[in-house]
């Protein structure tokens, strides 16, 4: 039971520090295009495709250290991207329209509760084994 919490331990911390990464290139993006004046939507959707790339590599490689067959993960977890992407760019919107707090605050805390819902999407569907 120790060795299995351990397991559980390490893989949640790979998938951190894996989205730290991640989080890094698509929150850095997000901010340089809606500096630029491109809507919270269409910034959401082009820092995320920059950044999910890396995160799928990342993740299927060295966290969930998964044999299963690529296409079928990348497809799924395309699909995720785009899910997760639709829901983080909604909130933040219906968020900035009810609140005086900027955009890029919002999508940090909007993230931070997909990243416990991605993680187990990943681990019990895309890679599991």
């Amino acid at each position: 039971m120790e060795k299995l919490k351990n397991l559980i331990r390490s893989t949640i911390m790979k998938y951190g520090l894996s989205s730290g990464i991640s989080f890094l290139v698509d929150y850095g993006m997000f901010a340089l295009l809606l500096h630029l004046g491109l809507s919270i939507m269409g910034s959401t959707y082009i820092a995320r495709a920059c950044s999910c790339v890396v995160n799928f590599i990342l993740n299927r490689n060295a966290v969930f250290k998964s044999n299963g067959s690529p296409v079928r993960q990348f497809v799924l977890y395309i699909l995720l991207v785009i899910a997760s992407a639709t829901v983080s760019g909604l909130a933040v919107t219906g968020l900035s329209t009810y609140t005086p707090v900027h955009p890029v605050i919002l999508k940090f805390l909007v993230e931070v509760v997909l990243f416990f819902a991605n993680f187990l999407i990943q681990k019990t569907l895309i890679f599991k084994e």
